[in-house]
């Protein structure tokens, strides 16, 4: 059995549900799994993203707010009690497949909460986005 930590005061058996595209979001992702013991689930986007053209249609996309084709998940969202969203920010909105992803999965009766990311010129994470995760989690003291 898993043993779930406190956020902020609540005992919940969590999921974070996250889309990357240069690995920055899945970071983060596993950075906040590891310090509260939930679940994670990777949404994959099976249109081609990669390089520049991938980059500015994905930019296109996300703005016009559109969905896309995305695999299969094996988690159930409603099976938790907390499930967290992880994504870029492409164009000032969530991508398409988080899109997607949000409207296959109903999750009424559900507390949701997001975190965002955006891409770094060097791609190289330092230690602060686990600092800022543990602070936001309340798990700067512990």
């Amino acid at each position: 059995m898993v043993e779930y930590k406190t956020v902020k005061g609540l005992h919940l058996k969590s999921l974070i549900v996250y889309y990357t595209r240069t690995g920055n979001t899945r970071f983060v992702a596993e950075t906040i799994a590891a310090e509260i013991g939930a679940d994670v689930e990777e949404v994959v986007d099976l249109k081609k993203r990669r390089g520049l053209l991938g980059f500015l249609i994905g930019g296109k996309d996300a703005r016009q707010g559109k969905e896309t084709k995305i695999s299969p998940t094996t988690k159930i969202p409603n099976d938790y009690e907390l499930v967290i969203f992880g994504t870029p920010v492409w164009a000032g909105k969530p991508t398409p497949a988080i899109n997607t992803y949000l409207k296959k999965n109903n999750l009424s009766g559900t507390k949701v909460a997001a975190y965002f990311t955006k891409s770094q010129k060097n791609h190289k994470l330092s230690k602060k986005p686990r600092c800022w995760c543990r602070i936001l989690l309340g798990l700067e003291n512990s």
